[in-house]
């Protein structure tokens, strides 16, 4: 199953010392833990795997759905959600966005089953789709919830207590005249929001689009999805809100704390950056043969499959004792050419991610360019730049493990450079050292083919000559009427 995503030895680059593969405790982790369901999928739509939320749910086994493909899977979806299951995997293998869309499906048992579908491609070599994780969020109690509250609302009250959502009921002018909710989820207390408008408890544009939502909710009389964040405590917190026109002209907001799903999706799309980066860097140590070209399409890579700001290949220059970037892609290329970076231990330019590195022969992270003492000498610049951290990775020579150079990679994020992150990096880095010195010594090897080639033509010229020698000696011989001495 694993061989899906780790690649297979035929598919391995003579020149590449890694496979192209993601890693699988985050893959495994995403299974085992998931409390909704995940189906990994090939790109001709067979199950490849699923997890255990999966036959929890349905009452299948793995073996009714693991190597079945999706088509014939009408045990499980109804004709109707199974068209539209076809029809959007069909879309997102052509490269074409899908939104989340929900389906039926029926148990074993035959209790239905109401599912929320969000599919992530996999993106293989050339950025071609390669299958999908398809993530099959449960949202059976909210469906028959949200029925449940078109029908009668005489039926509110229960509901509202056996929902396990937040809820939040307005009028049409946006006030809110009722809730339910834990106190812990509040991010304000009951007697700052009940009885006060939209206006009054949220700032500028958010307010006005929580009444756009309620208006055009009662206009058209139908359901309204919003998702958003807030910043809760220490946190920022992912909510997805559910519109929903009630009678008398007033609106029920069902709110749903989605940050874990948020953390799912984010992981899936690592996985698949982490893919591309890879598969990527393969292709170009099959077809670099020019040290500069592969330093320079390397950080091209990095920063389309990895979203860097900007990211820089730089070597040592032994006699100087500085750094000296030699190739680089993204934005603001100029911050380069502006500072002075050394590794000799003593000077402050030293003591940045790069020296460090060096010095030091391992990463190096600056988390938050507006803080670390150590980036003082270029935090002006990276700022101005929105540089907010920078992670260095030394390049060891696998000669005499030397540093050679460092990657020098600039975000936006301080939260990206994770343990993981640096992984995945420094062994890109391995991989282009392994590129670089390749190059080199299939460089040297030319060299040295060509200076044997010019001997072997001296050599051959100078055998041709000595038989043209004989013939004339023994020319003369015959001559003198003497017998040839040379045959």
């Amino acid at each position: 199953m694993m061989d899906e995503i780790h690649g297979t030895e035929e598919q391995e680059s003579d020149y590449s010392p890694h496979k192209c593969y993601i890693y699988k405790e985050v893959y495994d982790g995403i299974f085992s833990f998931s409390r909704d369901v995940i189906a990994h999928i090939d790109p001709h739509g067979e199950i490849i795997n699923i997890n255990s939320r999966a036959i929890e749910l349905t009452g299948f086994t793995k073996d009714e759905i693991i190597g079945k493909t999706i088509n014939v899977l009408a045990f499980i979806f109804p004709p109707k959600s199974l068209t539209v299951l076809l029809a959007n995997f069909a879309k997102r293998m052509a490269g074409f966005l899908v939104e989340p869309y929900e389906i039926e499906a029926r148990s074993r048992k035959g209790e239905i089953i109401y599912f929320e579908v969000f599919g992530f491609p996999i993106k293989g070599e050339n950025a071609k789709n390669s299958g999908e994780i398809a993530l099959l969020h449960d949202i059976t109690d909210k469906f028959v919830a949200e029925e449940k509250l078109k029908k009668s609302e005489s039926s509110l009250a229960a509901l509202i207590h056996a929902m396990p959502d937040m809820m939040f009921q307005f009028n049409k002018e946006g006030v809110f005249i009722n809730y339910k909710s834990a106190a812990d989820e509040l991010f304000v207390p009951p007697d700052k929001f009940i009885n006060k408008s939209v206006r009054e408890v949220f700032l500028g544009d958010f307010a006005q689009t929580i009444m756009n939502y309620i208006s055009d909710t009662l206009k058209n009389k139908k359901n309204i999805i919003f998702e958003y964040s807030l910043p809760i405590g220490n946190e920022i917190k992912f909510y997805e809100s559910r519109f929903i026109p009630t009678e008398n002209e007033t609106v029920m907001v069902l709110v749903r704390n989605v940050s874990e799903k948020k953390k799912m999706t984010d992981s899936i799309e690592r996985l698949n950056g982490i893919i591309r980066s890879i598969s990527a860097i393969n292709q170009l140590i099959v077809r670099a043969n020019e040290v500069n070209k592969l330093f320079k399409e390397a950080c091209n890579i990095l920063v389309k499959t990895r979203s860097y700001l900007l990211v820089a290949v730089a070597l040592i220059d032994e006699n100087t004792g500085t750094v000296i970037p030699r190739a680089f892609s993204g934005v603001h290329p100029e911050y380069l050419t502006n500072i002075h970076l050394t590794y000799n231990g003593t000077s402050p330019y030293s003591l940045g991610p790069a020296g460090r590195s060096i010095m030091q022969k391992k990463s190096v992270v600056c988390k938050n360019v507006a803080t670390d003492a150590y980036f003082a000498p270029w935090r002006e610049k990276a700022l101005a730049c929105g540089f907010s951290a920078v992670l260095s990775v030394p390049l060891i020579s696998k000669d005499d493990n030397g540093v050679i150079g460092v990657i020098g990679i600039y975000s936006d994020n301080t939260e990206i450079f994770d343990a993981n992150e640096i992984k995945i990096i420094e062994e890109l880095a391995d991989d282009i050292v392994f590129a670089m010195e390749s190059i080199e010594i299939r460089g040297k090897m030319h060299e040295k083919i060509s200076e044997l080639e010019v001997f072997n033509k001296a050599a051959v010229g100078r055998e041709l000559r000595l038989i043209e020698l004989e013939k004339e000696v023994n020319g003369l011989l015959e001559e003198l009427n003497r017998p040839p001495i040379y045959k």
